[in-house]
């Protein structure tokens, strides 16, 4: 059995014999045709095929009737039965040594055959068309359309072939060609619902997953979201006649062109939508988010109770008819599946009537003090569909607006990838180990760059510090992990963080410190260099992290990849204090789990190493330009401080973020309160203007001009700490670098 819906699976289609007489008469006096099915089911010279055929024929159309099975199992069974009826003639005219392959598109693709539906199909292939495959290709067609003295067996429509090709049977790279030249909507929609069927093409894999790139597309195009919002409101708005259960608005073309379309918009990020089977993608509505859990359920409910009721007027005479006779409830699912489709559309894409958008309106009068933003005005004015797509999705787009504004490294990415707009709708991302790797590094690109201009939005719209550090941690820790997952595969390889990683404190542009951990001893260098080689890759905005390496265990030149007991004696035993220093902030990124080894107190020549180390790491500020990180009384200043007050102590901090380190040195009387206290507040407020900084120029190191943009971004913080004016930033670090000096273990 195979669950497909929580609500709805398969379930096994009763046999002829399970009916009773009584039921059977019952049922052919109702459908006129059946008569003549079990007339010549009883015919002992049936062929085989008609036999296949009309036998499951009655089975789903009883099943129908008196209800026995649900409506998914009835079409399903249905669309086995023809594809055995296909492959079964297909295998009468062609052998192995026949390149031809049977494609099946519409309903017969996507395995919801109703009773007397043609089946669409392409026959393809990749060998010369000679006049001897055109002739068995015909002989196949006849032979399913024709009608014998046992009936018929189906309806074969090829229209679904491409318009410039005139014959039966199509070249397979001329297909191909075709499509992506082309590139119709219907067309993207058409082959969605591709399946195979029988036969065999040379690298036929190939061409199947050229056929899903087609319809499925990493980045979402405005045009794309406009035509499907265009012709989904016309197929609402047309004057079918409501019997008409197949073509009025909210019947079931429309819920299955919703289907289709849903599949092409989110598809390209979301592959369990890239399937053929109708109720698969039903499965998925609510998985995704789409459609609310009840507006989901409503829309399939309906749609089986639509496809029984035209299923059961179908049975009558064996015709391809729609309409069927007044049902009670019928007009009111149109109406919920019309509103269901409609709300969709409004929630995906609303039109814009104004003549100037406020946003136009808004970005202009920022732009007199904002200059980067005139160029993303020009791509505006240029794009009128972009501007539609924040103005229909105000929420959505709230702090990537306000990142736009304050950041110029943020919109100059966007005008190198507007497309990175359209994601911010489908903010969900799918990697797989099977991957080829640059589809691989462009989604993982595309995952930090939306999480980054997130956190950027967001932070500039709440000013929550926190925040910002934790969501830049784990989405290296994402990241991080995912090329871990794909290049070491089922190796037991772990990531030990260092410094602000292993805190979940990293800034915007952090380096990265780290050093690979292995358990068994294999050579994974190979990979291990590879693997920084995918870290570093280059992107539109620059390496996708910076990494610093100069923390591995056997100093800056040593290896990356080390065990962990081979790790732990090399901090126990000769490595310098400094490394032992920055290896108290530590953490395993798959584990979540610390390197446990002993810190002993350092030596006098070691204390030496440690004082000179500050010196030459830290500077005075230069001109009228401050470093928030590298002057005295700065940020490094500060961690550096806290490192050695835990060396000097000779124990390891339980925690690893800077201000839970601040508190646990003061509870164990080893930081005299008061200063525990300024030096907390002090490093929030500084990580705060250097994140800020970092945000609106790409740097920490700033000038007096530089500080009063930031000061006016942060003033209510700011104002708190009495730090408005760069005099004050001046004074603050100069206060700090005194009290550390008066209360350093080592200085005095």
């Amino acid at each position: 059995m195979i669950q497909v819906n929580k609500n709805n699976y398969l379930t096994p289609i009763p046999t002829l014999d399970s009916y009773s007489e009584t039921q059977i008469q019952e049922f052919t006096e109702y459908s006129i045709v059946s008569k003549l099915y079990f007339k010549i089911l009883q015919n002992p010279d049936i062929d085989e095929v008609y036999k296949l055929r009309h036998t499951n024929w009655l089975e789903v159309a009883l099943s129908n009737y008196f209800n026995t099975s649900n409506q998914q199992s009835r079409s399903y069974h249905w669309s086995k039965c023809m594809d055995k009826i296909v492959e079964k003639i297909f295998n009468l005219y062609f052998d192995k040594n026949d390149k031809v392959m049977i494609l099946a598109l519409g309903k017969y693709g996507s395995q919801v055959l109703n009773l007397s539906s043609d089946i669409d199909i392409i026959i393809l292939t990749n060998q010369n068309i000679s006049n001897e495959l055109l002739k068995k290709v015909r002989f196949f067609i006849q032979h399913l359309n024709s009608k014998s003295n046992f009936g018929f067996l189906t309806r074969v429509d090829l229209d679904l072939k491409p318009s410039d090709q005139t014959g039966p049977i199509i070249n397979a790279t001329q297909l191909m060609n075709y499509l992506w030249k082309s590139s119709e909507l219907w067309e993207r929609l058409v082959y969605t619902r591709a399946r195979k069927i029988c036969g065999q093409l040379q690298d036929e894999t190939r061409l199947l997953e050229e056929i899903n790139k087609f319809c499925y597309r990493k980045y979402i195009r405005l045009d794309l979201v406009e035509n499907l919002s265009d012709l989904l409101t016309k197929i609402l708005s047309n004057n079918y006649d409501p019997s008409n259960i197949k073509l009025c608005p909210g019947g079931i073309r429309s819920i299955e062109l919703l289907l289709s379309a849903i599949q092409l918009l989110y598809g390209g990020r979301a592959p369990e939508l890239q399937t053929s089977y109708t109720y698969d993608i039903f499965d998925k509505l609510n998985d995704l988010q789409i459609l609310k859990t009840d507006l989901a359920d409503l829309l399939l409910n309906n749609y089986n109770f639509l496809r029984a009721a035209e299923d059961k007027v179908q049975m009558i005479l064996d015709t391809q008819t729609h309409t069927v006779l007044k049902m009670s409830g019928i007009d009111n699912m149109l109406y919920e599946n019309t509103q269901i489709i409609d709300g969709f559309l409004k929630t995906l894409f609303k039109k814009n009537n104004s003549a100037t958008s406020d946003l136009i309106l808004t970005l202009t009068e920022l732009s007199q003090k904002h200059t980067h933003l005139e160029d993303f005005l020009k791509f505006l004015n240029k794009h009128n569909s972009y501007v539609k797509l924040f103005d229909s999705h105000p929420k959505s787009y709230k702090s990537l607006l306000k990142a736009l504004i304050y950041s110029p490294q943020v919109t100059k990415l966007i005008l190198l990838r507007p497309d990175l707009l359209d994601m911010f709708l489908i903010q969900k991302e799918h990697f797989s180990k099977d991957m080829n790797d640059e589809d691989f590094l462009i989604s993982l690109s595309d995952f930090k760059s939306i999480s980054q201009i997130s956190a950027i939005g967001e932070f500039l719209t709440n000013f929550d510090l926190n925040k910002l550090l934790l969501k830049n941690s784990k989405t290296a820790d994402f990241c991080v992990n995912q090329i871990l997952d794909y290049i070491f595969k089922d190796e037991k390889i772990d990531i030990l963080k260092l410094g602000k990683w292993s805190s979940n404190e990293l800034g915007i542009f952090s380096d990265l410190d780290f050093v690979f951990v292995y358990n068994e001893e294999n050579d994974l260098s190979r990979q291990s260099r590879k693997f920084i080689s995918y870290l570093t890759h280059s992107t539109f905005h620059g390496s996708f992290y910076n990494i610093d390496l100069r923390l591995r265990p056997n100093s800056s030149a040593g290896p990356i990849l080390t065990s962990q007991s081979r790790l732990i004696s090399n901090l126990e035993s000769n490595a310098p204090i400094w490394l032992k220093q920055s290896y108290l902030r530590n953490l395993y990124l798959k584990s979540q789990t610390k390197l446990i080894f002993n810190v002993s107190k350092p030596n006098p020549p070691e204390i030496s190493e440690l004082k000179n180390i500050r010196e030459k790491r830290l500077f005075k500020p230069v001109g009228n330009i401050i470093s928030i990180k590298e002057n005295f009384g700065g940020l490094i200043d500060i961690e550096f401080f806290i490192q050695c007050l835990y060396l000097h102590a000779g124990f390891k901090p339980e925690k690893n973020a800077l201000i839970e380190q601040i508190i646990e040195l003061t509870e164990k009387n080893l930081l005299k309160t008061e200063v525990g206290i300024m030096l907390k507040n002090s490093y929030e407020i500084l990580r705060l203007i250097e994140q800020t900084s970092e945000i609106l120029f790409r740097n920490s190191n700033i000038s007096a001009s530089q500080f009063q943009n930031v000061s006016q971004l942060l003033s209510d913080k700011l104002s708190l700490s009495n730090l408005n004016k760069f005099e004050d930033l001046e004074f603050t670090m100069t206060k700090i670098k005194e009290i550390i000096e008066n209360n350093h273990p080592f200085l005095k």
